[in-house]
């Protein structure tokens, strides 16, 4: 397909996704799925879980366009059919957790630490608990199929369980989560390869515009429903796309965020930062 084709694919996609963002929302409402935003507002929630509606719709836009059109170098997409279902294991099932904690979770137990701690101490498992399990298991799920040695298998799980947590932590303000999604992938965009780009990548992306406009203006919240997906998405690119360095480059910086956390606030610090916090007030409402 030439590229004017690529172009009205996701103009196509865009159109629908913002139609069915819209009838979904009023959904939302309909169901009463509101929550307590940091200023005490009642906004919708969850709606992270558009993401995996959106990738849905482009995969059914995609694989029409092949079956109706039979493009040759769209064929390539049946070869990275493997991928596109890692792709969906995690955004539905860390979605779903995601969705359980937005719901039914533990508010007044903060952090990593404070969950396990719980689990310790009063033998009850806690929302936070069971993202960390569910993280975990898609973690080493999906990184058995890129590993090459046990070691390296278990850096690869971390990267991507980190990858999750630091998406999670970010999730107490307007936009935070998107807006970090997009500066992170703008230094992981020169390794990622033409397929993943294409098929997975790019529909992300249009996504999280189309999802922006009402979180910047506290419509509705990602929830960690969202950070979730975003999450896991940013993991699964990282492990599958980029280089050994760049990985450990991630890696440690996830890991040392998340020690930091356990202590401070990722707010107070941007706020303090002028340059980060000009980032993080850019397109709030």
């Amino acid at each position: 397909m030439e590229s004017v084709g690529y172009f009205s694919l996701y103009f196509i996609y865009y159109g629908i996704s913002y139609f069915i963002t819209k009838s979904l929302l009023t959904w939302f409402k309909g169901n009463r799925w509101y929550a307590p935003n940091f200023k005490g507002e009642l906004i919708l929630q969850s709606v992270g879980l558009l993401i995996i509606v959106h990738s849905a719709v482009y995969q059914i836009l995609i694989h029409g366009y092949v079956f109706l059109f039979d493009d040759v170098l769209l064929k390539s997409l049946y070869d990275y059919q493997g991928e596109v279902l890692l792709f969906f294991v995690i955004i539905t099932v860390m979605g779903l957790v995601g969705w359980i904690d937005d719901h039914f979770g533990d508010k007044e137990i903060k952090g990593l630490r404070g969950h396990f701690l719980t689990f310790i101490r009063e033998f009850r498992v806690t929302s936070g608990m069971l993202k960390a399990v569910y993280g975990l298991a898609v973690s080493v799920f999906c990184s058995y199929f890129y590993q090459t040695s046990f070691l390296h298998w278990v850096l690869l799980a971390a990267l991507m369980l980190f990858s999750i947590h630091f998406f999670n932590l970010l999730d107490v303000r307007p936009g935070r989560v998107i807006k970090f999604f997009w500066i992170f992938l703008f230094f992981l965009l020169p390794f990622v390869l033409v397929d993943a780009l294409l098929y997975l990548l790019i529909p992300v992306v249009i996504s999280t515009i189309i999802l922006f406009q009402y979180d910047r203006q506290r419509i509705a919240m990602l929830g960690d429903t969202g950070s979730n997906i975003v999450g896991g998405i940013f993991g699964f690119f990282l492990i599958t796309q980029a280089s050994s360095f760049v990985q450990s480059v991630f890696l440690l910086l996830f890991v040392g965020l998340a020690v930091y956390a356990e202590k401070n606030s990722f707010t107070v610090y941007i706020q303090k930062n002028p340059l980060l916090s000009k980032v993080d007030r850019w397109g709030i409402r």
